[in-house]
């Protein structure tokens, strides 16, 4: 599926979606991951892969399953001119023939 364009999507439309934050879960940001999780969970039915990407601690992370949800990935980010860009691929879920969100979301931080 190409990068949605715009006009309505169905869910049953959407395989993969990627959101760019710099917050780290906690109690302090419940008000964007308490509505994120519920809605992976119910409205999603983890039907989707979802990566978080984010920069907070300034240390690299790599976590699957994230917040309990089996759908969620997050890439916390090193940050600062340390390291080189990281790259993130992301595969369509129907171009993957043993679909695993691991095999969705593939990345390299030694470009």
């Amino acid at each position: 599926m190409a990068a949605h364009t715009g006009g309505d999507l169905s869910v049953e439309q959407v395989t993969t979606i990627v959101i760019f934050g710099h917050a780290n879960p906690s109690p302090s940001h419940a008000l964007f991951f308490s509505p994120l999780v519920y809605f992976l969970r119910n409205e999603l039915a983890h039907n989707v892969s979802v990566l978080y990407v984010n920069g907070n601690a300034h240390v690299w992370s790599y976590d699957f399953p994230f917040l309990g949800q089996t759908q969620l990935m997050r890439m916390q980010l090193t940050g600062g001119t340390s390291e080189p860009p990281l790259q993130i691929i992301v595969a369509p879920a129907e171009d993957i023939a043993d679909y695993d969100i691991e095999s969705v979301f593939l990345y390299d931080r030694h470009l």
